[in-house]
């Protein structure tokens, strides 16, 4: 990303983290676990589909990546949504 810009890349990491708060892994992260919660609940993708989709060769890192940002598994996530999802259908 820094050779994209011309940028050396302790330079460019500091502007990033200058600019946005964030370091260049953690923002790429976060733009992850969103696309990641987003394939969690519109779809019936594995999560290690969804892993593989994200860039992670690794699924035991996506897991612990996932975890550290939304403080439960993929797994988790989705059963607590559709649980969510379905009081909020029969409540309406």
């Amino acid at each position: 990303l820094s050779q994209e810009f011309g940028y050396h890349e302790k330079y460019f990491s500091m502007l990033f983290k200058k600019k946005t708060g964030k370091s260049v892994k953690k923002y790429i992260d976060d733009i992850k676990m969103e696309r990641a919660r987003y394939l969690l609940l519109n779809t019936d993708a594995y999560v290690s589909e969804i892993a593989e989709q994200l860039g992670y060769e690794d699924v035991q890192n996506f897991y612990h990546v996932f975890k550290k940002a939304a403080n439960c598994t993929p797994s988790e996530f989705r059963r607590i949504y559709d649980t969510k999802q379905m009081e909020k259908i029969t409540t309406e």
